[in-house]
């Protein structure tokens, strides 16, 4: 398989090379939130890329500074409203 390269935002707002990473979707659940006029918002947050940084030789991996590999993540948030009757516009 070869690699996929992509440009994506770096540490410093620099732009950095990144090799597409495949990855297998474990769990995705959703985040619930009673606001205090009683509506329930729920949100969910979905990968659609992730991409590990590569060094300055194009070669090696990409460290941020605790030592962990740079990864970024390309994602799409989902958000659903379970409103109260009451607050709807008739």
């Amino acid at each position: 398989m070869s690699r996929k390269i992509t440009r994506v935002p770096g540490p410093l707002g620099s732009i950095i090379s990144a090799e597409d990473i495949s990855y297998k979707t474990i769990k995705e659940e959703w985040n619930e939130y009673e606001l205090e006029d009683g509506t329930i918002l729920k949100a969910k947050i979905v990968a659609q890329k992730i991409s590990r940084g590569i060094a300055d030789d194009n070669k090696s991996i990409l460290y941020n500074p605790d030592g962990e590999p740079f990864y970024n993540i390309r994602y799409n948030v989902s958000i659903v409203t379970q409103v109260p009757e009451n607050l709807l516009k008739k």
